[in-house]
């Protein structure tokens, strides 16, 4: 992550500070891709636990040029009215920061990360291996680019353990096909 100035500008913590006054379930829905990840962080961090809404990367990216967007551009504003109204009444909770239901061994199991000391042991063959595994895990999550570490704290921080293995079920049969 990046530091929390480039993320959130100064100028507008304050105001976002107040947003819990409001009595109202605060809910995070940000473009599918790194950025959006490092703002909910931010946002988590400024506010408390927030609500968090995810859309798959796939339904949030451009297929075409535009005036404002070339095609492949990842933002919500490309997400059709169904998707943004399904993703809102997901929303969960986050979780504390220091939550670890998952470790870096977890992510090994589940091909997303190589093991560094393992030699050859434990290293994930095919096509681009644990790190493309892991891309279209993340896409798939609405998280963007994640390395092990990133998708690591995104899982603990965002996501249940049934989430997690419904999204890698459906990696699976996408993987499959």
């Amino acid at each position: 992550m990046c530091d929390g100035t480039r993320a959130l500008k100064e100028h507008v913590r304050p105001e976002l500070s107040l947003l819990p006054r409001l009595g109202r379930r605060l809910v995070v829905l940000t473009d599918p891709d790194e950025r959006g990840r490092e703002l909910r962080g931010h946002l988590d961090d400024l506010i408390g636990p927030l609500h968090h809404a995810f859309v798959p990367e796939q339904q949030g990216t451009s297929d075409t040029d535009g005036p404002l967007h070339s095609a492949g551009n990842r933002g919500i504003e490309h997400v059709v009215p169904l998707g943004v109204q399904r993703a809102l009444a997901a929303a969960q909770p986050s979780w504390p920061k220091d939550r670890a239901v998952w470790g870096p061994e977890d992510l090994q199991r589940l091909q997303l990360a190589n093991a560094f000391d393992a030699g050859h042991e434990g290293v994930v063959r095919g096509p681009g291996g644990a790190a493309a595994r892991r891309r279209q895990l993340c896409a798939l999550l609405g998280l963007g680019r994640c390395t092990a570490a990133q998708l690591l704290g995104a899982l603990n921080r965002y996501f249940s353990e049934e989430q997690l293995e419904a999204a890698l079920q459906q990696l699976d049969a996408q993987l499959a096909q």
